[in-house]
């Protein structure tokens, strides 16, 4: 979006590498090299007269993935050992947090677990109580592994919704949308353990003690990155905005 394609990011599922990153077992190394320098001067000789923002971003993007085929060793899980697996669990989402540790170790700055499922307009305590079984093992587990190998110096963990739930149960013993009380966790990233910052009301309906805005949250990971929230970015048509329009919550 603003920052152009060279930040965008890869999708991956069922705790595997990123697909099309192995070449056909017919073809040879030497017939990939020959396919590359053809590629390379069909490039050259294009953007020499019809060069765009555009083919830039598709030469970009191209090249960012002859760099993922290269580490393609990164993604994959079957380098760690039974007894990780076995801690992590057999679900999507251990795989996931086990391959989370995984890249977070390799270097990679970004990464980000999906755990979906939550949206209970029927039913909604059977359902938390299987998603949240689910989600606790892999996520404590991850906790402890990162917090053990040093990692949590430099790593911020967030846990996030984009909304919360009514307090209001619904007919159908369910919870609806409801964005103007809910919770996060954060950890690592300098922010001090074992406290809690702000409330609700009695009933859940609205913030009553320190109240926090998604602006809020962004600059206080924003912060914890070392990255000042105040600052100002230019997107891909040169543009200035500011980085956040929240202040970091004083959690350091």
């Amino acid at each position: 979006a603003y920052l152009g394609p060279k930040y965008a990011s890869i999708s991956l599922g069922g705790g595997k590498p990123p697909a099309n990153t192995t070449a056909p077992k017919n073809v040879t190394p030497e017939s990939l090299a020959r396919a590359e320098a053809i590629r390379k001067a069909a490039n050259q000789h294009f953007a020499g007269k019809r060069r765009t923002a555009e083919t830039e971003a598709y030469v970009q993007s191209f090249e960012q993935a002859q760099e993922l085929v290269k580490r393609r060793d990164v993604f994959d899980l079957s380098k760690e050992s039974k007894k990780d697996h076995e801690r992590y669990g057999s679900t999507d989402f251990g795989k996931h947090c086990l391959l989370a540790r995984r890249l977070i170790e390799k270097g990679i700055s970004y990464v980000q677990v999906q755990h979906s499922n939550y949206d209970t307009h029927n039913e909604n305590f059977e359902f938390h109580f299987e998603q949240l079984g689910e989600f606790d093992r892999p996520f404590a587990t991850l906790i402890n592994d990162l917090a053990e190998r040093g990692l949590m110096k430099h790593t911020l963990v967030v846990v996030l919704s984009e909304f919360g739930r009514t307090p209001k149960i619904n007919n159908n013993a369910g919870r609806d949308h409801y964005p103007a009380v809910y919770s996060m966790a954060l950890a690592g990233g300098g922010i001090r353990g074992g406290q809690i910052y702000g409330s609700s009301d009695p009933n859940g309906m609205r913030p009553q003690d320190n109240a926090c805005t998604p602006g809020d949250f962004h600059a206080t990971a924003l912060k914890a990155m070392g990255i000042n929230p105040h600052g100002e970015l230019k997107d891909q048509l040169d543009r200035p905005f500011q980085i956040s329009n929240g202040h970091p919550l004083p959690l350091f």
